[in-house]
């Protein structure tokens, strides 16, 4: 019997539908009828797999798979945490198709992260010590995530920098090293004025520029009254207050305000190079009051040469006095 592959029009029943698929099928030369071949009848039933997931919102193997794995969870204890058997879990990673209720609720703590931590809440009893430390690892991950990235978005909108350039110090801005930058100089720093943070920050964002060529944090900086501040800081430190990792509070006259270090800086974030940077500004500045920053800052062409509150460009060979 001679045969020859070709594309032929396939049904196949899955649950309750009928899906029809086009695909390679073996085919007898003679009787023109499919003749079964394993690799091509496997690869058929996952193009039809595949067009009913799309058709009925049902999530993908690799969806499950990928996100047991964030939460830390082998098989079994991903199907305890779920409440089904481990059996079917692993089914539904090699590609069967989960029942509609196991599928809407996947789908629900997949994409919904108060959904998931409602539903941790209620069945962490489920797990053990170390199972419960993976999960709320996750938890914690995804919800600073989820704060991180429309502040992100929102500064770069604000300050219109979409592409790296002078104004950035030819970087994009980066809220996970411009938050460590700012738990660097409060971890030295007991209660730091929001006044000497700005100008520390930029100190050390522009003088790791005169050597380097690009800033540590992508920060945009402009000239106010007093010194030098990021634009924007305000947004960005309740940022980091709504993430409990500093304390703004008010100074004793009332003029002006502190901040409070809650949670401690991964240094990790920040390449030896740019420590070295922001030690060498903590040092300089380490005896500085507000008074003596804003005539430090007045004796540079920077400020002299600056507009209040527009962007200024990072400069090439900056270095502090």
């Amino acid at each position: 019997m001679t045969k020859h592959i070709e594309k032929r029009k396939q049904i196949f029943k899955i649950r309750d539908s009928q899906i029809t698929v086009f695909a390679e099928a073996l085919v007898d030369d003679v009787t023109g009828e499919i003749v079964s071949d394993f690799e091509l009848d496997d690869a058929a039933i996952k193009l039809a797999m595949d067009k009913y997931r799309q058709q009925n919102g049902t999530l993908y193997p690799e969806e499950i798979v990928g996100f047991r794995k964030k939460l830390g969870l082998s098989q079994r204890q991903f199907a305890k945490f779920i409440g089904i058997g481990p059996a079917s879990i692993a089914r539904y990673e090699m590609g069967a198709i989960p029942s509609e209720s196991i599928n809407n609720l996947l789908k629900q703590l997949i994409q919904d992260k108060s959904t998931l931590l409602n539903f941790f809440e209620n069945n962490e009893e489920k797990l053990k010590k170390s199972e419960i430390e993976s999960v709320s690892n996750y938890l914690q991950t995804a919800v600073n995530t989820e704060i991180r990235e429309p502040i992100q978005t929102a500064y770069l909108d604000i300050t219109s920098n979409k592409l790296p350039n002078l104004e950035d110090g030819f970087n994009s801005f980066d809220f996970e090293k411009y938050k460590n930058v700012i738990l660097f100089f409060l971890s030295n720093d007991e209660n730091l004025s929001k006044f000497k943070l700005n100008n520390l920050l930029f100190y050390a964002d522009f003088s790791y520029f005169g050597t380097n060529s690009i800033s540590i944090t992508g920060a945009v900086y402009y000239k106010n009254h007093f010194g030098f501040a990021p634009k924007n800081y305000e947004l960005l430190l309740d940022a980091m207050e709504n993430e409990r990792l500093i304390d703004i509070f008010p100074t004793e006259n009332y003029l002006g305000e502190n901040i409070k270090l809650l949670d401690s800086p991964d240094i990790g974030i920040l390449n030896n190079e740019e420590l070295k940077a922001l030690e060498r500004v903590r040092q300089k500045f380490q005896n500085f009051d507000n008074q003596k920053i804003i005539e430090y800052s007045e004796r540079r062409e920077v400020w002299k040469n600056s507009e209040l509150r527009e962007a200024i460009e990072y400069q090439p060979l900056f270095e502090l006095e």
